[in-house]
């Protein structure tokens, strides 16, 4: 139980490459804050590649007692993209037959970053989700109050962890993990909760019945602005759908997911929610291309920059001093 009358949640959402952006937007938090993350944060959720950067954020995956900073996390993208997502949107023709990406490069990748590290190195609470496709359901990798491993739940390396919530469907092909006993066929956390935020307000609930105010900090991978008229969609078929269904499912679910939060009474939740508008050119989930890179990262220098007083009230409700919610997209 924390000491003091008020809890902090970090949720971050899914987007492929696009996760450029949240890692961005936190380091400019951590900055501010002074201090690592996971001490300012009680629970901390993410998503798909969200829950990379959870991982890295909330776990002693860098070194004994040490998590990774947001601005280290940023050369997942910034230096491993090209290696998880090899020829780009370009390979769309392999999706046909197969996942569009093969595996093993993230797995590499994941392995490289975060080693034989468990979910028992927590640093504090973790919420992680994916879906069970052997057990029709949805599984969460959670860690309780101050990272301890609650009794019965699963201790996986975080590199599987993190290879099952960003295991997009069409994407990479599923993770078997077992479990125990059971076997799982793990898929993309982004299909339970690609917006983790209500997934991460609950849990700190759960964990914290007795908290006056809960502060949750929301941060998302870039909305989409593009458009599809119905002559375009009205004739697709499964082909066609394939294309389009992970960034239908990812922007509706992060559209209910805000509305439910905003819909909490003030009383009970500041909510604060970062993400920026982006380009047609900048909304694929998997073109790591210099130009692309680029791309993100200068909207999200301008995005940081324009929301320099949102990100400072948000500083201010996670230390005591505030208590504001506020929409910056």
């Amino acid at each position: 139980m924390v000491h003091r009358d008020w809890v902090n949640v970090l949720a971050i959402d899914g987007g492929g490459i696009r996760g450029l952006i949240p890692a961005m937007v936190l380091e400019a938090l951590e900055t501010r804050l002074g201090q690592r993350l996971c001490d300012g944060f009680d629970v901390i959720a993410g998503a798909s590649t969200g829950g990379i950067l959870a991982l890295g954020l909330g776990t002693a995956c860098k070194q004994p007692g040490e998590p990774y900073t947001a601005a280290e996390l940023q050369h997942v993208y910034l230096t491993d993209g090209r290696r998880i997502f090899p020829g780009g949107p370009r390979w769309r023709w392999r999706g046909i037959f197969s996942a569009l990406y093969p595996a093993r490069p993230l797995e590499r990748v994941l392995r490289e970053r975060f080693g034989d590290t468990r979910l028992s190195a927590a640093l504090t609470a973790l919420v992680i989700p994916s879906y069970d496709l052997h057990m029709a359901g949805s599984f969460f990798f959670k860690t309780g109050a101050g990272g301890a491993l609650a009794p019965g739940e699963t201790d996986a390396f975080i590199r599987d962890a993190a290879r099952a919530t960003s295991a997009a469907p069409t994407y990479f092909k599923p993770l078997l993990l077992h479990d125990g006993a059971r076997e799982r066929v793990l898929i993309d956390g982004g299909v339970v909760a690609n917006n983790p935020a209500m997934a991460a307000y609950a849990e700190a609930r759960r964990l914290f019945p007795q908290a006056a105010r809960i502060v949750v900090v929301s941060c998302g991978t870039g909305s989409r602005k593009d458009s599809v008229s119905y002559p375009d969609a009205r004739g697709w078929g499964l082909m066609s759908w394939a294309d389009h269904v992970a960034p239908v499912l990812i922007e509706g679910d992060a559209a209910a997911v805000d509305y439910e939060m905003r819909a909490l009474p003030q009383s009970a939740c500041d909510f604060f929610r970062f993400e920026p508008a982006l380009r047609a050119d900048e909304i694929a989930m998997d073109d790591p291309s210099p130009a692309n890179l680029q791309r993100l990262q200068a909207t999200a220098r301008r995005f940081i920059q324009e929301q320099s007083p949102a990100l400072d009230a948000v500083c201010a409700a996670l230390t005591g001093g505030g208590a504001t919610s506020a929409s910056a997209t």
